[in-house]
């Protein structure tokens, strides 16, 4: 099968359009004649509005000729554009099923490699797995088909590690306050914050 589909739209050669253009201007410059300058008083304001619809009338006549000649050039483009784009509705069908299924693999692929990092998470976690979530862990980046399964397993490990040494120093240092400090620690999971709302508690002491 060819992966090539060419459309070849011919330039036709659009002729001028071919109306009475003489006759028409002539008729016209003789018609307005006969309201060019014309002046007008209260009196014969009723002639005026007459004399006005008249020639309105005449612009009226010439725009619709002008519309009726687009749409000589613009019926048959527009045909062409409703076939163009039901081609495209074909298209984006298909193109639409391959999509679905692309993204059930990698979708599938996605959860696999969740999976074996949720393995690596069990083995490294140990005490801290009822305070700390695999989901809360895990980088969504890890998940991309290009990021390598081992650099972000060790990547895991290291933060799992990080994590428990972040808790050991807030047992270490906060004294009193350690408990305090773990909750509002697993809350966000920031050290710096824990920290801080030991010095806090302790400036209320």
């Amino acid at each position: 099968m060819t992966n090539e589909l060419t459309v070849r739209v011919e330039r036709p050669v659009i002729p001028a359009m071919s109306w009475n253009e003489e006759e028409v201007q002539k008729n016209l410059d003789e018609l307005l004649a006969a309201y060019t300058g014309r002046v007008y008083t209260s009196e014969s304001i009723k002639d005026a509005k007459a004399d006005r619809a008249a020639v309105n009338k005449w612009d009226k006549q010439l725009g619709d000729a002008l519309r009726a000649a687009k749409k000589l050039y613009t019926d048959p483009l527009e045909a062409f554009g409703q076939r163009i784009k039901a081609m495209q509705a074909q298209c984006k069908q298909v193109s639409g099923a391959i999509d679905q299924q692309v993204k059930a693999v990698e979708q599938a692929e996605r959860e696999e490699k969740a999976s074996s990092l949720r393995l690596v998470y069990r083995d490294c976690i140990g005490e801290l797995e009822p305070l700390i979530s695999f989901d809360r862990l895990l980088v969504p980046q890890w998940l991309n088909k290009t990021y390598d399964l081992a650099k972000a397993s060790r990547e895991l490990r290291r933060d799992v590690e990080t994590r428990r040494k972040e808790l050991k120093i807030i047992q270490d240092t906060c004294g009193e306050d350690a408990e305090a400090c773990k909750l509002g620690y697993l809350r966000v999971l920031d050290l710096n914050a824990a920290l801080a709302e030991h010095l806090r508690l302790q400036d209320n002491r």
